[in-house]
């Protein structure tokens, strides 16, 4: 595997002018950080934002709110918790009481500030550890093994994973994924018994290893639980979009276009040794939904 391919701007041709801009072997976080203080990129990411809190706002001032005692809670805990009765959600009273103080909706302005100190962060510190564990928002774990090889990472693959923690640091894109999810087709995603294997073989790795029962769902449920409350939600749906545009060295708002999509899927995988989830992510784009991809990752703020 050739995790470092000689492609170059003279490799381009007529016939697939993208291949001059594949295979970026720069920095990953400095291509992310450059695209997320472009006026464009940024007033997108704004835009959502912002979106995410009204459409909160607006949900909490609509639920009616019922006391919720759980399981093992005896009402004497420090926290009340209520309950809304038609959306199920679950929220503190002192968190419901400081959110309805916003008044009249969030505050653009502190949007804007949150977002500029994100990225000033994630540009001078990288958190990492020495566990095994898998990358995470928090950490990047040098001793990590790469599932799906066995091996210690590249540093190519670890630029990818960096960029890939830190984006999620600024594109908190909780409540995204019904709008993502619409560049996919789930039903062509062929979960197999060997990925299954693989993300058994992951979590078994990990210095923090997860309760037993976390690694005994039958292949069905952990189709349904990897790919609809993990990789095909607006979190990660954003940052696997995120690694394609730093693939090609995207620096600002460049378009990623037809030929893009159709260039990564070919190459992508076998230029980065990266698949955290690659495979199954172009197997959801088909042909009826990579249009619709192709606007959301240009309209996204990625």
């Amino acid at each position: 595997m050739n995790n470092f391919s000689t492609h170059s701007a003279e490799s381009g041709s007529e016939s697939n002018p993208v291949e001059g801009e594949a295979n970026f072997e720069g920095n990953d976080t400095e291509v992310l950080i450059s695209r997320l203080r472009h006026p464009v990129i940024r007033q997108q990411i704004i835009n959502i934002l912002y979106e995410q809190e009204l459409n909160y706002l607006n949900q909490i001032r609509n639920e009616e709110w019922l006391p919720h005692l759980p399981d093992g809670w005896t009402g004497e805990e420090k926290f009340k918790l209520l309950k809304g009765k038609t959306s199920g959600k679950i929220i503190s009273a002192d968190d419901l009481e400081e959110r309805l103080k916003q008044g009249s909706g969030p505050s653009r302005e502190k949007i804007e500030k949150e977002l500029d100190e994100d990225i000033r962060q994630i540009e001078s510190v990288t958190e990492v550890d020495y566990t095994t564990n898998e990358p995470t928002i928090s950490s990047i774990p040098l001793n990590w093994t790469v599932p799906w090889t066995g091996e210690r990472a590249t540093p190519k693959q670890m630029s990818i994973i960096e960029a890939h923690e830190k984006g999620h640091r600024t594109r908190f894109y909780d409540t995204a994924t019904d709008t993502l999810q619409q560049g996919f087709d789930l039903s062509k995603v062929q979960f197999t018994q060997e990925y299954y294997d693989l993300l058994k073989r992951n979590s078994e790795n990990r210095t923090d290893k997860p309760e037993d029962s976390e690694l005994e769902l039958s292949l069905d449920d952990m189709r349904q639980t990897y790919l609809n409350h993990y990789l095909f939600t607006g979190m990660e749906i954003a940052e696997r979009m995120s690694q394609l545009k730093n693939y090609f060295g995207f620096k600002a708002d460049e378009k990623f276009t037809q030929a893009h999509l159709d260039y990564a899927r070919t190459h992508y995988i076998d230029d980065t040794g990266m698949d955290n989830g690659m495979t199954l992510f172009f197997q959801g784009i088909t042909p009826e939904t990579e249009g619709r991809f192709i606007e959301l990752i240009n309209t996204s703020g990625i």
